[in-house]
């Protein structure tokens, strides 16, 4: 058995007198946390570490769950970026937002401004802090911009979170047109940056394969015809030096093969699409995206 500490401190920081009942923790064992100062009411049923985050003790103190983005950014999973807490209150809650406790515990400090989110159905919210990861994937896939809704499922799928049976049940009970959203999803793209790519390029009518392995260089982002390369700089993923060094290498290796190389970072894939997609589309009308019969000749066809 875990000690007390240690079991909030899994949970996330704040747990529910049910859920520690239920995990063997005995009522007298929380009172004593609680008097020795280990653990903190967070609200009524409710306790936590003094380190809990703000984020969570907010969300449990107006009677909800932290979800949506917020917890899939726990589980690694891609979202657009937004910092604030998202969570989820009772489908029927008569909640206002800057409703607060009536009595604030001191070692709590409030948290920021939060995004709300009725619940999918009326059943009770359940008993821990944190939304189970299915939960918050459908409440971010109708939160976020359609583009990173996607992103998120192809990143959930990627990860090995989901299955694409899960992810369709999942979907399914969600309206017509965020369900839809399945027949976009590719679970081989490795971040919201390719999906984004992918989607605009699917929007274009431009034929294109994702993750396409190239013999003495390993998988590149986006394969367009026999050899035009896009490869997609992340902000979040390429800020390494030593991950500037292995991009370089692939891309000099690409090059001496007789691939085109185009390289995009978020800023251009994300607000100068228009320019991007009128380069690739002119590229496409000189055929340069397609093996010629010089490159045979110099054997630079795979």
């Amino acid at each position: 058995m875990h000690l007390l500490p240690d079991y909030v401190a899994q949970v996330g920081g704040v747990a529910s007198t049910t859920a520690l009942h239920a995990a063997g923790f005995a009522p007298a064992e929380i009172a004593s946390a609680i008097r020795s100062l280990t653990l903190a009411r967070v609200a009524r049923g409710w306790v936590g570490l003094p380190t809990a985050p703000a984020s969570l003790v907010d969300a449990v103190r107006i009677g909800g769950r932290l979800s949506c983005v917020s917890v899939l950014q726990r589980h690694g999973v891609w979202t657009e970026q937004d910092a604030r807490p998202h969570v989820r209150i009772g489908r029927h809650a008569g909640h206002s937002p800057a409703a607060g406790p009536r009595r604030a515990n001191a070692r709590f400090v409030a948290g920021p401004q939060r995004v709300l989110h009725r619940a999918l159905t009326a059943q009770p919210l359940g008993a821990t802090a944190i939304d189970p990861i299915g939960i918050a994937l459908a409440h971010a896939v109708m939160c976020q911009p359609r583009m990173d809704a996607v992103a998120s499922l192809d990143s959930a799928a990627n990860r090995g979170l989901f299955s694409m049976f899960e992810l369709a049940e999942l979907l399914d009970p969600l309206p017509v047109k965020y369900a839809q959203l399945f027949d976009l999803i590719d679970p081989g793209c490795q971040s919201g940056l390719e999906t984004k790519a992918r989607l605009g390029l699917r929007a274009a009518r431009i034929p294109h394969r994702t993750q396409v392995a190239v013999s003495g260089v390993g998988r590149v982002d986006i394969l367009i015809g026999d050899r035009l390369v896009l490869e997609l700089d992340g902000r979040r993923w390429h800020s390494e030096t030593s991950q500037l060094g292995e991009d370089y290498r692939r891309d000099l290796a690409l090059l001496r093969r007789g691939y085109v190389v185009v390289r995009l970072n978020y800023w251009q894939v994300t607000f100068q699409w228009a320019e991007v997609i009128a380069a690739i589309r002119q590229m496409v009308a000189l055929d340069e995206h397609r093996w010629q019969p010089r490159h045979r000749r110099a054997g630079l066809c795979d």
